[in-house]
């Protein structure tokens, strides 16, 4: 388990550090985009470890991103040994979510699926890179339009990322992307325009992946689905639980809850 959570810390890690700027303090790290101060992955107190100050910790990250009027928001591993920061943030009119993230890896088979011509996959350059940006945009389980457009131009921009494109009749109709940090890779943003779901299509945009993840000769192949639901599909293609669970908290002063974007709640 130490060595496949390691690896997920690292590749999330990686994923933050190419949508954000990080500053470290000594509680933890602060992630801030100014330029895209909605998107919540890019604008967040970080906290790995129970933290001795809370009250000092609090005020430091509302001053933070009060300046810059962006919503004060903390992302909290292990809620539950840190008891005093969430009081702490119960006393200032914090919002609370809490969940327990699941973990698939690869079991290195690829998944077949039968030959659809309906169906193409590319992966993602200059010529193709709007209709990719069409789809991701217009999925509104990822986001706003606008702050999925910004951060998947930052995406393009960084070499961690491959991204690919599915087309169903010719129209751009799903995407994901691969992360990668050393010798893992982890799957994200998988994504299905409203009008095209139901037809599988995630599917085969998983098996083409895992033939690219295959070439490169990884063996740490993650995913972590933001439901049951999704996390079925998955299964059905190979991706097995670890066994355990990643408790993590949202504590946030306004805006959607990510159980809401998500369409969880």
């Amino acid at each position: 388990m130490k060595s496949w959570y390691s690896q997920k810390l690292a590749l999330d890690q990686a994923y933050k550090n190419s949508i954000s700027q990080r500053i470290e303090r000594e509680w933890g790290a602060i992630f801030c985009n100014e330029s895209n101060p909605s998107f919540y992955d890019a604008n967040h107190a970080e906290i790995m470890a129970p933290v001795t100050n809370a009250e000092e910790v609090v005020r430091e990250v509302i001053s933070f991103f009060e300046s810059r009027q962006i919503i004060p928001r903390f992302y909290i591993y292990h809620p539950e040994q840190c008891a005093d920061l969430l009081g702490s943030l119960s006393s200032r009119h914090f919002t609370f979510e809490e969940f327990e993230d699941r973990l698939l890896v690869w079991n290195g088979l690829v998944t077949i699926q039968p030959p659809d011509m309906s169906v193409e996959i590319e992966r993602v350059i200059t010529e193709n890179e709007q209709a990719a940006c069409q789809v991701i945009s217009g999925t509104p389980e990822l986001g706003s339009e606008d702050m999925r457009k910004i951060a998947f131009a930052a995406e393009r921009s960084n070499p961690v990322y491959s991204h690919y494109l599915l087309r169903y009749e010719g129209e751009p109709a799903s995407c994901a992307c691969l992360i990668r940090s050393e010798d893992a890779i982890s799957l994200e943003n998988v994504a299905t325009l409203p009008a095209f779901r139901g037809k599988g299509l995630i599917r085969h945009l998983i098996s083409y992946m895992q033939q690219e993840v295959a070439k490169q000769g990884i063996n740490s192949f993650f995913v972590s689905p933001i439901n049951e639901r999704v996390g079925r599909v998955y299964e059905k293609c190979g991706f097995e639980p670890i066994g355990e669970t990643l408790r993590t908290a949202h504590a946030f002063r306004g805006g959607k809850s990510v159980s809401e974007i998500r369409g969880n709640s």
